[in-house]
């Protein structure tokens, strides 16, 4: 299935598939994109709560994150926006 549909579209239907059969009360990524994005959705259609997992520190929260770029761009607003749909954001590292 990665090799057809790649990895992020493969995870996110395993992680469909296993939330129908199993019908979880939260559903977690521990990554911002895609597996949070990817656990809100599945949590939606599921009837499940949906949390994310940072791990990092000052560099991963503030601005957005290493990758994410400029502060002032409009991805960190894109951002905080999905993440307050989440039930939880749970933080673990240097902060």
């Amino acid at each position: 299935m990665v090799r057809v549909l790649g990895r992020a579209i493969s995870k996110f239907l395993w992680g469909m598939a296993t939330a129908v059969r199993h019908a979880p009360d939260l559903v977690m990524g521990y990554h911002f994109v895609p597996a949070a994005v990817s656990a809100l959705l599945i949590a939606r259609f599921t009837g499940a709560k949906a949390a994310y997992q940072v791990t990092g520190g000052p560099v991963e929260l503030i601005g957005g994150g290493a990758g994410i770029g400029k502060p002032d761009s409009e991805e960190p607003d894109d951002a905080l926006g999905c993440g307050r749909t989440l039930a939880c954001v749970l933080a673990r590292g240097l902060i």
